[in-house]
């Protein structure tokens, strides 16, 4: 009996050192994957995209459940402009952390790259689920609207990040933009406006609000417009061409 009692205690306690040299080992490892992944998060931020991509392979094979080293991959892959390779690294970290905004984010802008619209829509929508407020999904979300030419869900859309951020010049501009295709001009002139009271660096809302004016005719209000953006770009040959034929057309009118 003694001998039996003995021989479980050193089982026993074999098992204890067995299970505790195994969780030393695992913890070497993540500490591993983890330096790994710093590594090639610090590779990502100096524009080394492909060492990035280099260290965060090893991480994830040594750590295979962590979502990160996926995410930081897809975003190497985008600056890579592999969105192929990117979108297969994002939902690759879906698979180890579904609730994370920024991967459906980065997800979605694959997708539109690969003009994959309705996964981009699926995408970004579930990032606006999970963070409200976060407006980039919503402003994409509205100009994949825009650029299938669902011009309502787009001016639905951006009016939604305007709600939440009044200042927003680029969602004015982008409304803009819808209501010149559906051919309502007062709409278009007030977004166009608003867009370079908001910004008024912003050499594109000026020279596309000039170009609106040239279109009606309204050809002061163009040149304003245009010498505007002109201060902005003085070197555009675009706005010297644009007051050009602003000047032109004004002596025939």
């Amino acid at each position: 009996m003694r001998i039996f009692i003995r021989r479980t205690s050193f089982f026993l306690a074999l098992l204890q050192c067995t299970a505790l040299l195994s969780l030393a080992q695992d913890s070497a490892l993540v500490k591993k994957a983890e330096s790994l992944e710093q590594l090639g998060v610090y590779a990502f931020t100096e524009g080394d995209y492909e060492k990035a991509l280099s260290h965060l392979e090893e991480a994830a094979k040594i750590n295979a459940r962590s979502a990160r080293p996926y995410f930081w991959r897809g975003l190497s892959f985008q600056a890579l402009n592999q969105p192929l390779n990117a979108a297969m690294s994002f939902n690759r970290a879906l698979d180890y952390d579904s609730t994370n905004y920024l991967i459906f984010y980065n997800l979605a802008k694959s997708y539109r790259a690969l003009r994959m619209f309705n996964r981009a829509i699926e995408s970004d929508s579930v990032a606006i689920n999970l963070k409200p407020d976060f407006l980039l999904s919503r402003l994409d979300l509205g100009l994949l609207h825009l650029e299938r030419k669902n011009y309502d869900a787009a001016i639905s859309t951006l009016k939604e990040v305007i709600a939440r951020k009044p200042q927003h010049a680029l969602a004015h501009f982008y409304i803009g933009q819808c209501y010149l295709a559906k051919g309502l001009k007062d709409s278009t002139e007030f977004f166009f406006a608003q867009s370079c009271v908001l910004d008024s660096t912003n050499y594109n809302s000026f020279l596309t609000l000039g170009t609106f004016y040239y279109q009606n005719h309204r050809y002061e209000e163009g040149i304003s417009s245009f010498r505007q953006a002109g201060s902005i770009d003085p070197w555009s040959p675009e706005v010297f061409h644009k007051l050009g034929d602003g000047y032109s057309k004004r002596q025939e009118h």
